[in-house]
């Protein structure tokens, strides 16, 4: 896997796991006063998220979930055993993890506020740094690498990745 890549100041692009049509899977670590490691990709990439933070240098002391799904939470437990970060995952969401998340959030985690953004899960939520200029968007919205267009394009998830039953009306 590439190196993490600085996509601001001190926030760190951990890609994971490469696919062919440009699809990547990854999570992003801020190292700005609370470290924190923002999602922790799928089961099967946990040692592509440790060795992106051994190469950033700086231990999270922290871990926010965006939401529930298996490429956002596979690497839970393995991250907590390695570090004991401080663990928040949204209100109203169920871990099928052998730890215990710390807190359920809400609207504060920090200097993020967690925005809540249903549609592709019941329970999504975008992270935003008003005063850093930073907004973490989990799967509220794709990056456009995802389909292949130019750089900073995004676009809203297709129907078929969403748990809402509304979805498949749009």
């Amino acid at each position: 896997m590439p190196a993490p890549t600085e996509v601001v100041d001190d926030v760190y692009d951990i890609t994971t796991r490469e696919e062919p049509r440009d699809k990547r899977y990854r999570v992003f670590f801020s190292t700005k006063a609370t470290p924190t490691l923002v999602d922790t990709g799928l089961q099967d990439t946990t040692e592509a998220v440790l060795d992106g933070i051994v190469d950033v240098g700086v231990e999270p002391e922290r871990v926010i979930i965006t939401h529930d799904h298996g490429d956002h939470v596979g690497g839970f437990d393995a991250v907590v055993e390695r570090y004991d970060p401080e663990t928040w995952v949204p209100e109203k969401t169920s871990l099928e993890t052998d730890h215990t998340p710390d807190h359920l959030y809400g609207d504060q985690i920090g200097r993020f506020t967690a925005v809540h953004v249903p549609g592709h899960t019941k329970h999504n939520h975008a992270l935003i740094d008003e005063d850093a200029g930073v907004a973490i968007m989990g799967d509220t919205v794709f990056g456009a690498d995802h389909r292949g267009l130019p750089t900073g394009y995004f676009h809203h998830l297709p129907a078929v990745y969403s748990d809402d039953p509304r979805a498949a009306a749009f």
